[in-house]
């Protein structure tokens, strides 16, 4: 029954797959299908679903003790995708803002915030995802690094961080934007002469082979990044293109 529930969200069967939570009289674990029943509740929007899974035993602090593999945690999910009222609901739960997910390859692992952090590099941002930021940082979400500061900060959180020795060049996953991509997207001439000043990379390649320079949109920060050497990609790797 469980796969035919998680199959009924997967299509947008939403009343359907609701009806049958209502009906399932048993305890529900990630262990028993629960985790994928969870995936496609949060990406649909169903709060219901949501509430009705956690109602039957559905843990959603973070990860499963339970468990052998580490699916995303429900509040990354969530955040993920946009979902601010299932962000609240699983907040007021008991899900951790400083839950973490093993997906990074290099530097701490992602954290809710972290998520939000990217979704807003890859240029994500609107008034569901200010809403979990609001959310989160209710919840006693930390700018735990400088892109996440750059994000969502002021000049003097970035000038803490660096002092306490933080990598002014760490990114957030899965763009791999630096602070000085967040800065230049977002046409933050402040921010951005500041990364410049304390020796930020202004050649850093993201992981959709982006420099600062190639997502600048301001001819004040593009003037600035040239000054201190930056170049578009391709004119970076002009000379491999030339053999």
């Amino acid at each position: 029954m469980l796969e035919t529930i998680s199959a009924c969200l997967s299509k947008g069967d939403i009343d359907k797959a609701c009806k049958m939570l209502e009906s399932y009289h048993n305890t529900i674990s990630n262990k028993d299908g629960g985790d994928q029943i969870l995936h496609w509740a949060i990406y649909q929007g169903c709060l219901e679903a949501v509430k009705l899974l956690v109602e039957k035993g559905l843990y959603i602090k973070g990860h499963d003790p339970d468990l052998d593999y580490e699916p995303h945690p429900a509040l990354h999910q969530a955040v993920f995708n946009s979902k601010p009222e299932i962000v609240e609901y699983l907040l007021k739960k008991g899900a951790r803002v400083s839950e973490k997910e093993s997906t990074r390859k290099v530097g701490p692992q992602m954290t809710p915030i972290h998520v939000l952090a990217d979704m807003k590099a890859r240029y994500y941002w609107d008034e569901e995802e200010k809403n979990i930021l609001n959310l989160l940082i209710e919840y006693g979400a930390l700018l735990e690094s400088i892109p996440i500061a750059a994000a969502f900060g002021t000049i003097t959180d970035v000038k803490n961080l660096i002092e306490n020795g933080y990598d002014i060049d760490d990114f957030v996953e899965y763009s791999e934007r630096t602070a000085l991509h967040i800065a230049v997207i977002y046409n933050n001439d402040d921010l951005t002469y500041f990364l410049i000043k304390n020796n930020a990379d202004v050649n850093f390649e993201d992981g959709h082979n982006c420099f600062p320079l190639d997502l600048c949109e301001s001819k004040t920060i593009e003037r600035m990044l040239r000054t201190a050497g930056g170049k578009t990609y391709d004119e970076f790797y002009w000379w491999e293109r030339s053999l």
